[in-house]
């Protein structure tokens, strides 16, 4: 049996989350979807940086920790939340993108353009 010891890792990023970032009439604030993105970067480097100490101790000669499975679990599951998150932020960009085409050829009264007739 192992004993547990303290982790002298330091702690992870927190990840953002969707319904903290907040909207305006055209959708996400661009600002906070930047630095959301920035945040999950920080946090994906963090894995890596942990994995590649684990492969490392493995390669040593000393016993992998079973804390490597965790670590690798913990990527793909940043790597799902960010493909979500990428793909609601595309959607509101889309709908955002319509509904401000829309908008516009209701004001100035001209024919729908290309993107407006799309939606």
């Amino acid at each position: 049996m192992s004993t547990q010891e303290p982790s002298t890792s330091p702690a992870l990023t927190s990840l953002p989350r969707l319904e903290d970032i907040p909207r305006n009439r055209d959708g996400y604030d661009s600002e906070r979807v930047a630095e959301a993105f920035e945040s999950f970067r920080r946090h994906a480097a963090q894995l890596q940086a942990q994995l590649r100490v684990l492969q490392a101790a493995t390669r040593g000669g000393g016993a992998a920790e079973p804390s490597g499975h965790a670590v690798r679990m913990d990527a793909l599951h940043l790597i799902r939340a960010a493909a979500e998150f990428a793909d609601t932020v595309e959607a509101a960009g889309g709908t955002a993108s319509c509904r401000n085409a829309r908008r516009r050829s209701s004001v100035t009264g001209r024919r729908a353009s290309a993107s407006a007739r799309r939606c």
